[in-house]
């Protein structure tokens, strides 16, 4: 069923929509917390994975209220870092090369 133009969801419309309400991945989490903490070493972790900033930056937006599926989703990048450990960037500790930055602005 396709949705009507300029349509508005709320997050309960939303998950009724996409059929999450009775999955019980739209309760709250009880520990948000160890929300955080991960979070926080994934944000840490995209300065060599910048692969993974933007998912981590979406799933940061959640702070104030995780759900059991921002979890799940954090857990899956997890999976993904564990799964792909050679994706992220190499700098060598020689002096070799050298790191130019340009930058547009007057």
């Amino acid at each position: 069923m396709p949705l009507e133009v300029n349509t508005k969801l709320t997050t309960k419309e939303y998950d009724g929509y996409l059929g999450t309400t009775s999955s019980g991945l739209d309760d709250l989490l009880l520990d948000s917390g160890a929300y955080e903490r991960l979070i926080g070493k994934l944000l840490y972790l995209t300065m060599t994975r910048p692969d993974l900033a933007f998912n981590v930056q979406i799933l940061s937006q959640f702070l104030q209220q995780p759900k059991n599926s921002h979890m799940e989703a954090a857990i899956s990048i997890v999976r993904y870092v564990k799964n792909h450990p050679g994706q992220g960037l190499l700098l060598s500790s020689s002096n070799k090369g050298t790191l130019k930055a340009y930058c547009d602005a007057d």
